[in-house]
């Protein structure tokens, strides 16, 4: 009797779940990140031609979110296509949307997808948000900066947003706007390195360079591998003549990415300038005008050494490819300082 009761406990079917309570399972597994499960409920869920469109929608979205999870962007876009056109005051299917088409390659696809998000949920400052910032990142500094600056002021309560739109400002040049968005930022979060760092950047601009230095150094303090600070504190100090702290800040930043083109570049002008290890500056200076054929001052600071160096000919072209670059009245100097020196005598750097 015992056998025969177990036997049929055994057989017995598992409820079936209906295909709403598949799509809000397969929501609850996307939200604790179980992606490919909540893609299996959410995709038999879709199979039932009685879900009604509210249901579909939430279902398409949900999948689109369970591959973009699976970094399955191209997978995704038809799927949140369909959502944001069943639901189109959904600010999260528009966000979804632009990211899928980016992760798929698609970057004037995310860039529409933002747009039509904006323009269907205006009042959204967190499309307009990521809008600007893909912006930026297409290279479109003047409509980015527009977009940013129109969010955070209509959203003064983001500190996030109010840096993001400093940063864009100061890119274009903007940089009173951007000290006031700034100072919101580090009022609102006076830890946060990249408030400090939008701060120092406006400051810069601003030819307040003493200032700028400051915040970069808070910023630092703030989080000592924060690159973009040790660097630009790094140019600072230099263009004051503070070569020593330069070659500091510089060497630090060179720690976190060893391969950034100017900060190998910044070093090298500085160890030039000081003369304390003229091997290590010629091999970083010629690192980086190899990396950026384009960079002036690397050429100048490359050809002054190999003149010290008594490397005459190598000097001579350094020197004049820095001057068809950016002719200055400096350059020609070093260059006329060359006229009749001889191959192995070393010509010393000019006052």
């Amino acid at each position: 009797m015992h056998t025969v009761l177990l036997v049929a406990a055994a057989t017995v079917a598992a409820p079936t779940l209906t295909s709403v309570e598949r799509i809000t399972l397969g929501e609850g597994l996307v939200g604790r990140g179980d992606a490919k499960k909540a893609q299996g409920h959410l995709e038999k869920a879709l199979l039932d031609p009685a879900l009604s469109p509210k249901d579909a929608a939430r279902a398409e979205q949900a999948l689109g979110l369970a591959l973009l999870q699976q970094q399955k962007g191209k997978d995704a876009v038809p799927h949140l296509e369909k959502a944001a056109a069943q639901t189109p005051a959904s600010e999260k299917v528009w966000l979804y949307l632009g990211i899928a088409k980016d992760q798929a390659g698609d970057t004037a696809g995310s860039l529409d997808a933002y747009a039509r998000g904006v323009a269907a949920v205006p009042k959204s400052t967190s499309l307009k948000h990521e809008y600007g910032m893909a912006l930026l990142s297409a290279g479109k500094n003047t409509e980015g900066a527009t977009v940013l600056e129109d969010a955070a002021t209509k959203n003064e309560a983001d500190p996030e947003l109010a840096a993001d739109a400093a940063y864009a400002l100061s890119l274009v040049g903007k940089f009173k706007q951007a000290r006031e968005f700034a100072l919101r930022a580090v009022e609102m979060s006076p830890d946060d390195p990249n408030a400090l760092y939008t701060l120092g950047m406006a400051e810069l601009g601003l030819g307040n360079s003493k200032g700028a230095a400051q915040v970069f150094v808070d910023a630092i303090d703030a989080d000592e591998t924060h690159l973009p600070a040790l660097f630009q504190l790094g140019l600072v100090l230099q263009a004051a003549g503070d070569h020593r702290g330069a070659v500091k800040q510089l060497t630090q930043a060179l720690k976190i990415e060893p391969q950034h083109a100017r900060a190998r570049a910044a070093l090298g002008i500085s160890l030039t300038r000081l003369g304390t290890d003229d091997a290590k500056a010629e091999q970083l200076l010629v690192g980086a005008t190899n990396a950026d054929p384009k960079n002036a001052a690397a050429w100048f600071a490359l050809g002054d050494l190999q003149a010290r160096q008594g490397k005459i000919t190598e000097a001579k072209k350094a020197l004049q490819t820095s001057q068809k670059l950016q002719p200055t009245t400096s350059t020609k100097a070093r260059l006329d300082s060359l006229t009749g020196a001889k191959e192995g005598t070393g010509v010393p750097s000019l006052p």
